[in-house]
């Protein structure tokens, strides 16, 4: 198989398992502020969270004025450095003072560095990526292998860290975490000539001048280079929408289900579900690996047409192994959506320009994520979770079609050449 050749590469193998290891930090991360934001503040953590998703959201606006022209790995590894500083500082704190939590103020300001930090690390991650292949065919295996390591996170963390998070003292638990972001550290300053820049690319002749200049051109770079191409906005409008959904689908939804009388008889738990869904997950990027993908447009429609398909199922049936076959179903359409858009975007743009584009994708899911959390409680009530689940059903399902029908026949424009405009 190809993503097995691929990872078979000493600097890809090494800066894949260093990721998958900073990924289950992630995880451990992530679990351990939900605890200690319900331990602190109850039923009002939910604003806490809301304001990391928010400082995430205008990181995606704001983080480009402070990377643009920066090599990819050294942004890479001030985040790793910046990570392991938040974690050993909560660490020193709670031995110090409080062994159940930190004080409220150092934990919000310890979620709000780690909010920022995202959408430059991720970004600069995809600008790495094609550093790494000698060709498209081997970028595609290359970014299946990095979206399966984030899948793989997304399984093993919550588990490990459920596991882990009683035994150990708080203190080692974000130690812990914190040695995760030390060897992503590492590998990537081990990395150095495999992650070498490369030499800048000019702008194609057909480019179309940029009308702004200054900070502001620099902050919305990406949304100024995209603006010729109508089905870029689209797709990325359509993961903003469909982030919500499926955060509200598989997650709170489904966990809501599962209370109900007919499924806590059968003993399912939302564990299994996820780990049906990472399963699928897996599944789906080997066999998208393996494939040429020609019409991208239409891939990432059908994508979301089968997610669709998979909600649908968990919605309409009444019994675990609908919850079960639907997870799975929906998981096979997420990298049907998503590696066709790494893999045209880092094809048709360079270096800091797939960050910024990259950052746009993040702005629009985040902001997705954000509205879905600030209307969960309406919608829940309203709808109950088996019609959340069926309305986001409904939801990928008019995106995909739409996609499918309509958007991949628009012209795609000129590209943007980012040069100040002159009058």
């Amino acid at each position: 198989m190809k993503v097995i050749q691929t990872l078979q590469l000493h600097a890809v193998r090494r800066l894949w398992l260093a990721q998958v290891l900073a990924g289950v930090g992630d995880e451990f991360y992530a679990l351990a502020v939900v605890c200690l934001a319900t331990t602190s503040l109850g039923y009002q953590a939910g604003y806490l969270l809301a304001l990391q998703s928010l400082i995430t959201l205008l990181s995606t606006l704001t983080s480009n004025l402070l990377t643009q022209g920066k090599d990819c790995r050294i942004l890479m590894m001030i985040s790793d450095g910046c990570r392991v500083l938040v974690m050993l500082g909560l660490a020193i704190c709670l031995l110090q003072g409080d062994a159940s939590a930190p004080p409220l103020f150092l934990l919000v300001l310890a979620m709000m560095v780690m909010a920022y930090i995202r959408p430059v690390f991720d970004p600069s991650l995809q600008m790495a990526l094609p550093r790494l292949s000698v060709d498209s065919a081997q970028l595609s295996s290359i970014n299946a292998l990095f979206d399966i390591m984030r899948r793989l996170a997304r399984v093993l963390g919550p588990g490990l860290g459920a596991l882990l998070f009683p035994l150990l003292h708080l203190s080692l638990f974000f130690l812990l975490t914190g040695l995760t972001y030390l060897v992503s550290l590492c590998t990537l300053g081990l990395l150095r000539k495999a992650l070498a820049p490369v030499a800048a690319v000019s702008a194609p002749a057909d480019a179309a001048p940029c009308p702004l200049s200054g900070c502001l051109a620099t902050a919305l770079r990406g949304f100024i280079l995209l603006r010729r191409d109508p089905r870029y906005y689209f797709h990325l409008l359509a993961f903003g929408i469909c982030s919500g959904w499926w955060y509200l689908a598989l997650f709170v939804s489904t966990a809501l289900l599962l209370k109900q009388p007919e499924y806590l008889r059968s003993g399912i738990t939302l564990g299994s579900v996820i780990a049906v869904y990472g399963a699928g997950n897996v599944l789906a990027n080997l066999l998208v690996a393996e494939m040429r993908i020609v019409r991208p447009w239409q891939w990432m429609s059908a994508g979301r047409l089968v997610m669709a398909t998979g909600f649908l199922c968990m919605a309409m049936g009444q019994d675990h192994y609908s919850l079960y076959l639907g997870a799975f179903v929906a998981a096979v359409g997420a990298p049907v959506t998503q590696l066709p858009m790494a893999n045209h975007l880092q094809s048709r743009y360079r270096g800091d320009d797939v960050a910024a584009i990259f950052r746009v994708r993040l702005f629009f899911e985040w902001g997705g994520s954000l509205l879905a959390m600030l209307a969960s409680p309406w919608l829940l009530q309203q709808w109950q979770p088996s019609g959340v689940i069926q309305a986001a059903g409904i939801s990928y399902a008019i995106v995909g079609v739409l996609g499918w029908c309509v958007i991949h026949d628009l012209p795609a424009g000129r590209r943007t050449a980012w040069v100040p405009y002159e009058s």
